[in-house]
């Protein structure tokens, strides 16, 4: 399993809570204050990885193995980030 960065565990979240369809590459930019070419660019290696599979222009849907990860506990002990939509604790 690759190890994750914090902003792919955020973006792979953010697909988790709504199964990615109603997502665009602007509103995660926004969310996790990066800009679109990064994103794109944590979007295409979640792809590689197998957590998230592209289904249209634009459009992506988490995988299973995208959902088993995100329940794995991290190695490391990093911080927490709230979430913006519901105001839980998502560990990093």
């Amino acid at each position: 399993m690759a190890r994750f960065t914090e902003q792919l565990r955020q973006i792979l979240h953010r697909f988790n809570r709504t199964d990615g369809l109603d997502v665009t590459l602007t509103q995660i930019a926004e969310e996790i204050g990066r800009n679109r070419a990064t994103v794109h660019s944590h979007l295409s290696r979640l792809c590689e990885l197998g957590y998230l599979t592209r289904v249209d222009y634009g459009r992506y849907l988490i995988t299973p193995e995208g959902r088993e990860v995100l329940t794995l506990r991290p190695k490391s002990a990093r911080a927490f980030v709230k979430c913006p939509d519901c105001g839980r604790k998502i560990t990093l």
